[in-house]
């Protein structure tokens, strides 16, 4: 039988996703650190990275 899911709030997400942004670690160190998946972290840069093109009227993003 599986665990429960783990569920991370709002706050804990941006704190990953700004450690992202700052490019000082690479995935691997802060999945480790944060104990998270590394494509969570990944997919929360992303959505960070949309919501920011949004906010300062970026009209598509090059990825």
């Amino acid at each position: 039988m599986k665990g429960k899911r783990k569920k991370y709030t709002a706050s804990f997400k941006a704190k990953v996703a700004l450690e992202a942004i700052k490019d000082k670690q690479t995935l691997a160190e802060l999945s480790k650190k944060f104990e998270v998946h590394a494509n969570m972290i990944s997919s929360r840069w992303h959505a960070r990275s949309r919501l920011e093109a949004r906010v300062f009227g970026e009209s598509h993003l090059y990825f």
